[in-house]
């Protein structure tokens, strides 16, 4: 390919690095337990808004499928370009094909995606969490604050993980 400029370089990882298996469990975790959370959701959502429940299905099992496709193609564009460029890295692809002045720019891009993923995240926890209470409590959901919800596991749950030395012995 043109825009591929031959390396035989091999980039080393530093420090320690995870095997394909355990990558491939972290990326199916992250994309399922998300999506089995927001996806009913969404499909409630519709048809909250008017849609029957057989049309709100329509719609969301082709858009399923073409954001797998798009996300499955995407992965399969990187991973020829990592073989081509013959590195073991997504940055190190990028830098073989657009040079090291654009270097920082696939960084930038998983920062963005990782701020996304958090915002995900946290409107899954504030959602479910108000919903569950709503439901423990025999309360209207309207009378649940999302934000106390959200900042009562953040306090009691995430910020007590986030400050573990290592999240080994939870997995």
């Amino acid at each position: 390919s043109p825009l591929l400029k031959s390396s035989s370089a091999i980039v080393a990882v530093a420090g320690p690095s995870a095997s394909e298996s355990q990558c491939t469990v972290a990326l199916i975790k992250n994309i399922v337990g998300t999506g089995v959370l927001t996806l009913p959701a969404g499909v409630a959502r519709l048809t909250d808004s008017g849609a029957t429940p057989a049309e709100a299905i329509a719609l969301a099992v082709p858009l399923l499928l073409l954001f797998g496709a798009l996300n499955a193609w995407g992965f399969l564009l990187i991973g020829r370009v990592c073989v081509e460029t013959e590195q073991p890295s997504y940055v190190g692809a990028w830098t073989s094909t657009l040079g090291p002045r654009l270097a920082a720019l696939p960084a930038v891009a998983s920062l963005l995606l990782c701020s996304t993923a958090a915002i995900a995240c946290a409107t899954v926890i504030a959602d479910t969490g108000t919903d569950l209470l709503a439901a423990l409590f025999a309360l209207p959901a309207a009378d649940v604050s999302r934000t106390a919800v959200l900042f009562g596991c953040a306090a009691s749950v995430l910020t007590p993980l986030c400050l573990l030395p290592s999240l080994a012995p939870l997995g």
